[in-house]
């Protein structure tokens, strides 16, 4: 591969739709009298070819061919089950060392809260469906405290999309070139699997800034350019979604903050009262624990404070309780004492200081909380933030804050038993 050889590299993409449509049309001759699930048949006999080139986004002519060879050897019926659980395996064969492919199977409708977010996504998923990839984000980044649903807004959006979905893992390596190695296997096969979703979780961790000690040779400044470059790149808008999570926005490096490469940061904060009131009741139909209750407000007065993470483990920790005396639904004493046992296990000093980062990094004033004044109140009351006239300043010059919300009062004393 050196320049003065003959040997040039040549990189040869994953097949589009029309192509993996043309090759399932070439073999599917050959596997007449293959049994085919109701969902991938068309007609008596046929398959349905523009189907199952979707469910086999991201695959090569080989593996596709396998998918058929597999299901022929085993003797099961060709279907969208099957063809999304080898696609799965094929690919974390793969790409297992640098990303985790995951089929996602949650939508927008099973998260509970955060309405306003939910409806700047459903005008992403808009444009994707028109083929509007102006009004497609390069990038997004969501912050905020853990258990706030990030995760699952990233995957309901993917799953809505109909793009692969993808978590990002640690790219860099113990031997010399082979971290600048991987991060080049993986920009290459998120080209390869576009469209796709892609979720760079704890990206604080990954991206911090260029100006903090590193000691590794550059290895750190060459993958993080490398990442930047794919970012950049205009061709990628509407095929390659990345989508960063962090309770530390501060922590990322600004380069990777900027518009273009992250259009929209948004805050995802602990849910107010009436976000808990909507939760409670989709976690109990997520799990499907049987209930009695109709009305869930008392108990999202009683569980101020916690996290839709927190509420999902306080519902099947109901669940529990209500088994452990013979009860096969939770009723209003099996919950409430659920709420009470429950220890979260982040403190409240902790949430307030990743809150304040969130919303000091936000973007759009439109997707700010809609309870973004009761946020800052109850921080500024509770005293765990240092410096919160600085903060309070800060907020009021970028307008996210008007400068008579923000004339400050006498703190109330932080409560150990709650920090």
């Amino acid at each position: 591969r050196q320049s003065d050889s003959e040997i040039r590299t040549v990189f040869i993409p994953k097949p589009p739709k029309d192509e993996r449509k043309a090759f399932i049309a070439s073999i599917a001759g050959a596997a007449k009298g293959m049994a085919v699930e109701p969902g991938l048949r068309k007609g008596k006999n046929g398959i349905d070819l523009d189907t199952l080139a979707h469910a086999a986004q991201g695959l090569s002519l080989r593996q596709i061919s396998e998918l058929f060879l597999q299901a022929k050897g085993v003797g099961r019926p060709l279907g969208l089950g099957f063809v999304k659980d080898k696609k799965r395996e094929m690919l974390n064969n793969e790409y297992g060392e640098i990303m985790e492919v995951i089929e996602p199977d949650r939508g927008l409708e099973d998260i509970g809260g955060h309405e306003h977010i939910k409806a700047y996504f459903r005008g992403v998923l808009d444009a994707i469906r028109k083929g509007e990839t102006r009004l497609v984000p390069m990038g997004i980044t969501l912050m905020g405290p853990p258990g706030t649903g990030k995760t699952a807004i990233v995957e309901a959006l993917a799953k809505e999309a109909g793009f692969n979905f993808v978590k990002t893992k640690n790219i860099r390596s113990m031997w010399v070139g082979d971290s600048e190695a991987r991060m080049e296997k993986l920009v290459s096969g998120l080209r390869s699997l576009a469209p796709v979703v892609v979720m760079n979780d704890e990206a604080d961790l990954a991206e911090a800034g260029r100006d903090s000690l590193k000691g590794d040779s550059g290895v750190s400044e060459r993958i993080m350019k490398m990442w930047m470059e794919l970012l950049s790149d205009p061709r990628i808008r509407g095929q390659i979604i990345v989508i960063n999570c962090t309770n530390r926005p501060d922590r990322i490096d600004p380069a990777l903050k900027r518009s273009g490469r992250s259009d929209e940061r948004i805050l995802m904060p602990m849910p107010s009262k009436d976000e808990r009131k909507v939760i409670f009741p989709v976690m109990f139909r997520r799990h499907q624990v049987p209930t009695d209750i109709k009305d869930f407000t008392e108990f999202a007065e009683e569980s101020e404070g916690m996290s839709g993470a927190d509420i999902e483990a306080i519902t099947l920790r109901s669940f529990a309780f209500a088994n452990d005396i013979g009860k096969a639904k939770v009723d209003p004493s099996a919950l409430r004492a659920a709420i009470k046992d429950f220890i979260s296990s982040a403190n409240v000093a902790e949430i307030d200081a990743m809150t304040i980062a969130g919303l000091l990094e936000c973007s759009s004033r439109r997707l700010l909380p809609p309870h973004v004044q009761d946020i800052v109140d109850g921080i500024r009351l509770r005293g765990t933030v240092n410096d919160i006239d600085a903060v309070l300043a800060q907020l009021v010059d970028r307008n996210i804050l008007s400068a008579a919300s923000a004339v400050p009062t006498a703190p109330v004393p932080p409560n150990n038993e709650n920090n």
